[in-house]
């Protein structure tokens, strides 16, 4: 009786039977019988065995070298060159996608399953720059042999907020905000690139001393918003390396001269922090029209957070005390989000 096996064929004088993906290695195979047992398969040794009562016998490949993959791309693309084409080695037979997301592939269009073949190939490339990307690949030769290549992507910049709403800004008067762009480190490329779409709609960039950022940097830019008029103002701040671009929507909105930014219509709840200069403790007040989700952070004047905390406030008046004693004196940045507006400022701790 055989177990586990597929039967291939079976007459009155052989049975036949397939094995499939095996190791390389030495592999025994026994009969309960006296009858004979014969092995083959391409890339193996084959053997055969006729004992009395019980047959043995063993095989092992010949061939136990890995495929290769060598990887060249730039930026979101790759070409993956696979080969098995050492003395002795039975070529490659089987490629098999593992993993996929956000990922495009494009395999050698001659390439035929199971059919041997040396040097082969498949082009890669991240779909959404914005995402995370990865492709797993395991390519097999004649005697079971694999490789496997896995190719990840993290995109490399972000912006911290995504959106700045400044509210509404009595004409003649400005107000400053803060965002956060960071480098990661999956990718060697610098930041080069910090600009405004249009630089004439009232926004300005204060800060932009630490460029190019490097690989695993972050740098804390401070955004004013002068109304040019009592109307609204949009622009796009632009963050950009050798491959891809990273972006944050500023809004604004100018009031009437004295109208306070309150009655003017805004629609970011406002935050006020008390005292500022602080020594060991500051306390944050602010409204909710309705309930939200909240997040206060602390960061130093270069983008690191040095505190955060998360609430589900209902609406209405509410008081956030942070500690501060473990800080050093200084300039921090205080960011207050309650879904996707965000309010910043400067806090100066001075004990």
């Amino acid at each position: 009786s055989v177990v586990g096996l597929n039967s291939v064929y079976i007459d009155s004088i052989y049975s036949g039977y397939r094995v499939s993906n095996l190791k390389p290695g030495g592999h025994v195979v026994r009969s309960d019988s006296g009858v004979g047992v014969y092995v083959y398969g391409y890339g193996y040794q084959e053997s055969y065995s006729w004992p009395v009562t019980f047959a043995t016998t063993t095989y092992s490949t010949n061939d136990t070298i890995l495929p290769e993959a060598a990887i060249t791309g730039s930026c979101l693309d790759a070409h993956v060159v696979l080969s098995d084409t050492g003395a002795g080695q039975t070529q490659l037979y089987y490629f098999r996608v593992e993993t996929l997301s956000n990922m495009g592939y494009a395999l050698d269009p001659t390439w035929v399953d199971g059919t041997p073949q040396g040097v082969s190939y498949y082009d890669m490339h991240v779909v959404d720059p914005d995402k995370s990307a990865i492709l797993t690949t395991t390519s097999y030769d004649g005697a079971g042999n694999y490789a496997v290549v896995t190719s990840t992507y993290t995109p490399q910049l972000f912006c911290a907020s995504q959106r700045l709403d400044f509210g509404s800004i009595a004409a003649g008067n400005s107000v400053t905000l803060y965002d956060t762009i960071v480098n990661t480190d999956s990718i060697t490329d610098p930041i080069t690139y910090l600009d405004l779409k249009y630089g004439d709609r009232g926004f300005t960039i204060d800060s932009m001393d630490r460029m190019p950022l490097a690989p695993g940097q972050r740098q804390l830019l401070k955004i004013r918003f002068t109304p040019q008029s009592a109307l609204p103002a949009t622009d796009t701040l632009f963050v950009r390396d050798l491959c891809t671009t990273a972006h944050a929507t500023l809004l604004g909105n100018g009031a009437a001269l004295g109208v306070e930014a309150a009655q003017a219509g805004s629609t970011a709840p406002r935050v006020v922090v008390i005292p500022n200069p602080a020594e060991n403790s500051a306390t944050l007040r602010y409204s909710l029209d309705k309930p939200s989700p909240v997040t206060i952070e602390l960061l130093t004047i270069l983008g690191s957070t040095v505190h955060r905390e998360n609430y589900h406030e209902s609406s209405g008046e509410h008081t956030r005390l942070i500690n501060l004693s473990t800080l050093p004196n200084g300039i921090y940045v205080y960011r207050f989000v309650v879904g996707s507006e965000v309010q910043s400022g400067e806090l100066i701790i001075a004990k």
